[in-house]
């Protein structure tokens, strides 16, 4: 067996929202490789959506989430509102409304990364041949993955709406519904598209990864390990890569970070779920017999 390098089992990298920075996402998945070799570990990378937009280099980050989810088993792409613009944009020759707003968030950059002009007619000829992987792509990103107890998604969930109800929009755009939702019994989330800071946040309910790699200049990474039960941080900048300790918003229930076993322990997190479920049902009940119904929220655009 010298021969067969056996990894035992896999650890799990979160990448946020990355907009373009491909010299940053370069730092970081050769921080993350070592990382799993370091462990014996299988790596499986989930990028949080965005890959696109507002940076230099789109193309080049495209590239290299392509090659990281051929190469790894059960890597995935998350559709984030950017690649969801851009789809919209190529499916529809740039005529759509969602097109424009594209365009003025950071589209053109994208257009300039893979064609050196603004041609982006061209653009959307080359995803249908020399890029038609990219464009498969993003047309196969997922909505949203299930990792040990941590559910993935891109912007985040409405707390008001029953998880199996949400569609592509709230999934890809939902930001204070979502951010403001104070819940220790919630499904805790992993998420990206709202910048929360420099550092990744994380509460009773969420880890937020978007730390602003445009805004900041940092790219950051959740490293969620099954075997040791560590969940830990990376980012990469101009300066280099190195470990973060993330801010612990305490909102009156400490953090995850306080309580793995939310996360890691299955027994528990499948009885959480039962019993917030039971909850659920009961407030919902208690609500029909008040007569109360509750005001839908809306996505923030």
């Amino acid at each position: 067996m010298d021969g067969d390098h056996i990894c035992m089992y896999s650890i799990d990298f979160f990448i946020g929202d990355v907009h373009g920075r491909s010299d940053l996402l370069a730092k970081l998945l050769a921080f993350l490789q070592r990382h799993a070799r370091m462990r014996d570990a299988h790596p499986r990378y989930t990028f949080l959506g965005d890959l696109v937009d507002r940076g230099p280099d789109s193309r080049g980050c495209m590239e290299m989430a392509f090659r990281m989810i051929e190469r790894n088993p059960g890597s995935v792409l998350l559709l984030g509102n950017h690649e969801q613009m851009l789809l919209d944009a190529i499916q529809t020759d740039g005529k759509s409304d969602l097109s424009g707003s594209w365009g003025m968030n950071g589209g053109m950059a994208t257009i300039n990364s893979y064609m050196g002009n603004n041609d982006y007619k061209a653009m959307f000829r080359a995803f249908e041949t020399r890029y038609a992987h990219h464009r498969e792509m993003i047309e196969n990103a997922s909505l949203f993955v299930e990792r040990e107890g941590l559910l993935a998604v891109h912007a985040g969930v409405d707390p008001s709406t029953d998880f199996e109800k949400q569609d592509v929009h709230t999934l890809s755009w939902i930001r204070e519904p979502f951010l403001d939702n104070v819940d220790v019994t919630a499904r805790p989330v992993i998420h990206g598209h709202t910048i929360v800071g420099k550092l990744p946040v994380v509460t009773e309910n969420r880890i937020s990864m978007d730390t602003g790699v445009c805004e900041h200049g940092r790219l950051s990474a959740c490293i969620v390990d099954p075997e040791t039960w560590e969940i830990s941080f990376a980012q990469a900048s101009r300066q280099g890569t190195r470990y973060v300790e993330p801010t612990r918003l305490d909102r009156g229930f400490g953090t995850l970070l306080d309580e793995p076993r939310r996360i890691f322990d299955r027994s528990y997190v499948a009885a959480s779920r039962v019993n917030a479920s039971e909850a659920k049902a009961s407030a919902s009940s208690s609500s029909k017999l008040n007569s109360r119904v509750p005001e839908a929220s809306q996505p923030h655009l």
